[in-house]
């Protein structure tokens, strides 16, 4: 039986970039594709797109730590997503013998 492999495409950006705070909107998206040649070109299939804002909200259940909205607070919370989509849907896969 052949192994699903998954490539994750992650980007994150905001608005300006220069003098961010707490308010700064920021955001990123994760694509998931199935049969990619991980060169990033279009070859293979969509699986899944997902995105949200940066959370700067310490009280948010999906804070992790973002104090401004910046690209890179984008492209870590993109890429923390993208970890957790693996952990949680990308990770089921058949197994042969005793884990």
């Amino acid at each position: 039986m052949s192994e699903r492999i998954w490539s994750l495409y992650v980007d994150g950006s905001c608005l300006g970039n220069q003098n961010v705070d707490a308010n700064t909107a920021a955001a990123w998206a994760v694509v998931v594709v199935t049969g990619d040649n991980g060169l990033g070109k279009g070859s293979g299939e969509l699986h899944e797109e997902f995105s949200d804002i940066v959370i700067t909200d310490e009280n948010h259940e999906n804070y992790i730590g973002a104090q401004v909205g910046s690209n890179n607070t984008a492209e870590l919370s993109g890429f923390a997503a993208a970890l957790r989509w693996l952990l949680v849907e990308g990770g089921a896969r058949p197994r042969s013998g005793p884990c």
